[in-house]
């Protein structure tokens, strides 16, 4: 067994981001008041807009963490929303068509049908993306494990694929 959680931002960021937004507004602010020739109402709602967007998404990312757990042959990967649990994945990496595909880039993860369990802008791991097929149709589950996770995954799909071969020789050598 093998766990791996993925935390937020810290708890740290947010003051110091209010700061940092407040400074932004107070220098939009003081540029209106003093007629400055970039004093519109629009220099000073793109600053305010843009302070908002990224408070609400270090105040989200700050409450949210991922777990992902390799246990035997099942990966389980979990959502949490300050420590409970929202949302749960179960993969069989037994199933014959499970594919780890390492490596990919942001751009190759977005698209339609693709689940994402990642938090993005903080963490260094590489994306990975599972390729495997539930209730008869192909999934594409988007993640960012560790190497030590992603090496552990490499080698149970390869000793899966190993004793699938093994019982198709036995196979046919019974029938022979």
């Amino acid at each position: 067994m093998y766990k791996q959680i993925l935390q937020g931002f810290r708890r740290k960021a947010v003051p110091f981001s209010l700061w940092v937004g407040l400074f932004l507004l107070m220098i939009s602010f003081y540029e209106a008041i003093w007629q400055t020739p970039y004093a519109t109402p629009v220099h000073f709602l793109i600053p305010a807009l843009l302070f908002c967007l990224v408070t609400v998404v270090i105040c989200g990312y700050s409450f949210v963490s991922y777990e992902y757990r390799l246990m035997h042959d099942h990966l389980f990967i979990r959502l949490q929303l300050m420590g409970h649990p929202i949302k749960a994945k179960v993969i069989a990496l037994g199933n014959p068509e499970c594919i780890l595909v390492e490596g990919c880039s942001i751009g190759s993860t977005l698209g339609r049908g693709k689940q994402h369990y990642y938090l993005p802008l903080i963490g260094r791991d590489r994306y990975c993306m599972l390729r495997y097929r539930d209730r008869g149709a192909l999934r594409y589950l988007v993640f960012r494990p560790c190497s030590v996770l992603v090496d552990m995954i490499r080698l149970q799909l390869e000793s899966e694929r190993a004793s699938r071969r093994e019982e198709k020789e036995e196979r046919r050598k019974k029938r022979k």
